[in-house]
């Protein structure tokens, strides 16, 4: 078995802060605050990297991996979707209302299917590596017809629950097990994509 780690782009889309991108910053933030009762900010996270290099590996398992520097509140759920314009945000132009300047998503918040299956995450409850797995149908489908993009939309199941669970994190990256068959024997490698 091998194992490659991709990087890529990413931003926090803040429907409490529609049109401000966040794609300068490091990481993605996902999770609801709210203050006197009231909602005081949403974030869903968007993320895109290009896995193109393994079209010729079977795909074994994936899973995004993050690192939470802050975490607190309910282990709310959510899910992790395909995002429909896979290449088309812009990580420094990206909103909750736009998919880049002066081009509105078509739904605010991002553009997604449950096609793929949508990939369920649990928000952590302190700081810490946060994984969510079950990523492999999401390489593989990006292999069939987006060109080895894969663009996904973390967001909460409700995004309303009366009560807060905040998570930033400062990185956020793909690791994907493969096989790699040389000779009739498998190998075990490492690679990382920037």
């Amino acid at each position: 078995m091998a194992e490659a780690t991709f990087y890529g782009l990413e931003s926090s889309l803040l429907f409490t802060s529609p049109d401000t991108n966040y794609g300068s910053g490091d990481g993605v933030t996902i999770g609801v605050v709210y203050a006197g009762g009231d909602k005081a900010a949403l974030a869903r996270f968007i993320f895109r990297c290009d896995v193109s290099a393994l079209a010729a590996y079977p795909i074994i398992s994936a899973k995004l991996v993050l690192n939470a520097t802050t975490a607190g509140g309910p282990a709310y759920t959510g899910t992790v979707n395909r995002c429909t314009r896979p290449v088309g945000w812009v990580e420094l132009e990206t909103t909750w209302n736009d998919e880049y300047s002066g081009q509105a998503w078509g739904s605010g918040g991002g553009d997604f299917t449950t096609l793929p299956p949508a990939v369920a995450l649990t928000l952590p409850t302190s700081p810490g590596v946060w994984e969510i797995p079950g990523m492999a149908d999401f390489v593989t489908y990006s292999r069939m017809d987006r060109s080895g993009i894969v663009s996904v939309i973390g967001k909460l199941n409700d995004e309303s629950p009366g009560g807060t669970s905040w998570v930033v994190n400062d990185s956020i990256r793909l690791s994907v097990n493969y096989t790699l068959e040389e000779s009739g024997r498998e190998q075990h490698d490492h690679i990382q994509i920037i």
